[in-house]
């Protein structure tokens, strides 16, 4: 029995290739059995350099196996995958390819399907055993339904391989960057990683779209972009504040808890120093026990009632007023109330998020214990202008309007957040505008509107 090589292996004593760094990383990362995810720029060989090579090392390695290979384009996968494949053939001579389709079989069983398809069901029943392993790889990912990889996961595969340069700031391929980083081995690859594409184009793009513009952040530097320029906390900033934080700094401890009164989610946040995290989310339809609830668990935190906040606005006032009757006076926070800043913001809410948004842009803020639905809701809030030009925060309404959920829980980590600001430097904390703003659209003041707050 001959010695497995290891996908890099194969590919520069087998195939002959000179890889780079980052395709090594790579196919070691996938040989290693890491579901992987693979962020690269346009042109970087990704398909023919990578996942030809991952295909062609596993049909060696794994006779029997079995890799379905589905990618947003049929293109794709046809005109830039398979002539990269068969351009190896005279190395494999047993083996068989299909004249017509994009198939290639080996003599014990073994074959690599490539296809393209809207239909989850189609992408479905591919289960691998250890003599006989399933090696799932998804091309252009970025392009590809969020049904298609649900039916992925109903596959029993060894290795997988989700790869795409970057898109829209949504799908599963944005998210194995971002709520779901912790679940894959995540390599992102600029231009400037890949010595074949020329220089002069990278300047050329920089020249013709400017370097802060989404065609060059997303072409050349691998960023997901489209739609970010309006989020007030944009997935890559957050990404960026939890993979970087900074020291944890000791200090008093201060709570916040958002109430659903049944609805939605409640969830209380604290933050201790410049430490943040998100200690519970929770429905409960009996608006007595979320109460207590909520006591209990400042009582844990070790939070008094002087330095735990509580979204006093709707349904939240009857249950601050209920909780101060039972004794336990938690502080009010109005977030339809005028800013503390009238001239830039509507309000309080927008005060509290884009002032979380300035401080995670600043390194200061270390944020604990970010699950997947924290991560979305914190990131998925959009920037708006009131009639004075103000900023203000993306209504719940609208947010709902677009199909996402209410962000309770980012409003309590965010509300911690304000919680200790407030407290700690009153309300002469001075402006606190983002680093990056899109213009303002309505940069002279129109006819005073009346705020309905």
């Amino acid at each position: 029995m001959k010695a497995r090589l290891s996908p890099a292996e194969f590919a520069v004593f087998v195939l002959g290739q000179r890889l780079y760094p980052w395709q090594v990383e790579v196919l070691e990362a996938v040989g290693a059995g890491k579901p992987t995810a693979l962020c690269a720029a346009n042109g970087s060989g990704k398909t023919a350099s990578v996942i030809a090579t991952l295909i062609l090392w596993f049909l060696d390695s794994f006779p029997k196996g079995r890799c379905p290979v589905t990618s947003g384009s049929w293109m794709q996968v046809r005109q830039q995958l398979w002539p990269a494949l068969r351009r190896y053939r005279e190395r494999f001579p047993g083996w068989r390819w299909a004249p017509s389709a994009c198939e290639v079989s080996t003599p014990q069983g073994g074959r690599a399907v490539g296809f393209a398809t809207n239909e989850a069901g189609r992408a479905e029943g591919w289960h691998g055993t250890p003599d006989a392993p399933v090696m799932y790889v998804v091309d252009e990912a970025k392009s590809v339904q969020d049904e298609i990889f649900t039916a992925v996961d109903r596959c029993t595969t060894q290795f997988k391989l989700y790869a795409s340069s970057a898109g829209g700031a949504a799908g599963q391929h944005f998210r194995c960057f971002h709520e779901d980083a912790a679940l894959f081995y995540r390599v992102r690859v600029t231009a400037f990683d890949c010595p074949h594409i020329a220089r002069e184009k990278i300047e050329f793009l920089k020249a013709k779209y400017g370097e802060d513009s989404a065609q060059y952040r997303s072409i050349v530097l691998s960023e997901w972009t489209e739609g970010s320029d309006l989020l007030i906390v944009p997935p890559e900033l957050l990404r960026r504040a939890l993979e970087c934080p900074p020291a944890a700094r000791a200090g008093q401890c201060f709570s916040f808890s958002d109430f659903a009164a049944g609805r939605d989610e409640n969830a209380v946040a604290v933050r201790c120093g410049n430490s943040i995290r998100l200690v519970e989310a929770w429905r409960d339809d009996d608006t007595v026990r979320m109460r207590r609830k909520v006591v209990r668990l400042q009582e844990a935190l070790g939070v008094p009632a002087v330095r735990a906040w509580g979204d006093g606005s709707g349904a939240g006032r009857n249950v601050l007023q209920d909780m101060a009757e039972e004794g336990f006076r938690m502080r009010a926070f109005l977030g339809g109330a005028p800013s503390e800043d009238r001239e830039n913001y509507q309000d309080l809410n927008a005060d509290a998020w884009f002032g979380f948004a300035r401080d995670l842009r600043a390194g200061k803020l270390r944020l604990e214990g970010v699950d997947g639905e924290t991560f979305r809701q914190l990131t998925c809030r959009r920037m708006e202008w009131d009639r004075k030009g103000r900023l203000r925060c993306e209504p719940k309404e609208v947010m709902r309007a677009r199909g996402l959920h209410s962000p309770d829980r980012a409003d309590a980590v965010v509300g911690a957040w304000w919680a200790g600001r407030r407290m700690l430097y009153g309300e002469g904390d001075g402006v606190v505008l983002p680093v990056s703003v899109p213009e303002n659209p309505f940069a002279a003041p129109e006819t005073p509107w009346l705020s309905p707050f």
